[in-house]
């Protein structure tokens, strides 16, 4: 796994793998120095990975599908592209708000105002960025395609009652090219 060409340290893979029969073997752990994991003795089947790496401005996140074949080995290498990406701003932050930013592949079509389905849409997320104070947000690696950016804010104080209750949200899909992409969000 490499950001830029150059090895990503922190960073983390979890698999799960289905063989006809057999059921499920799951597997995780976290990239080494030189941005490598390993799994081994893995059955043959559909396997589904998810590799999130740990950056400085935001979790990014990659998912691989393949087949293994008994006895196969595979390898796949993951470049993140810092040179792409979304850049942008949520206004209308409210004093004490807190504010995330979630990018997803295509189109969502759920109910985010049902906090179990906001979760499950942040599970499957490509990129995932904490909106500074003033506002700005910084989602890299993405590759060029269809996403849906949905910026999440509330109130974590406790004396403002049950922070879903405070949650606003606001949503828009971006075709993202080449070039980073700006972008204002007003949940």
């Amino acid at each position: 796994v490499t950001m830029n060409g150059a090895p990503v340290t922190e960073g983390e893979v979890q698999g799960i793998i289905g063989s006809a029969g057999k059921g499920e073997k799951r597997f995780s752990g976290k990239l080494d120095e030189d941005g490598i994991f390993r799994a081994e003795r893995l059955p043959a089947g559909a396997a589904y990975v998810e590799i999130v790496a740990n950056i400085s401005t935001a979790a990014l996140m990659r998912t691989l599908t393949f087949t293994l074949n008994e006895g196969e080995d595979s390898q796949h290498n993951v470049d993140f592209d810092a040179q792409t990406g979304i850049i942008g701003k949520v206004t209308s932050l409210a004093e004490g708000e807190f504010a995330e930013i979630i990018v997803v592949v295509g189109e969502v079509s759920v109910d985010l105002s049902k906090a179990e389905e906001l979760i499950a849409v942040r599970h499957m997320a490509s990129g995932v960025a904490e909106v500074k104070e003033d506002g700005t947000f910084r989602v890299e690696g993405l590759e060029p395609g269809d996403y849906t950016v949905i910026a999440v804010a509330f109130n974590p104080d406790d004396d403002a009652g049950d922070p879903l209750d405070t949650m606003r949200m606001a949503k828009e899909s971006v075709t993202l090219a080449s070039e980073s992409l700006e972008l204002d969000l007003a949940p």
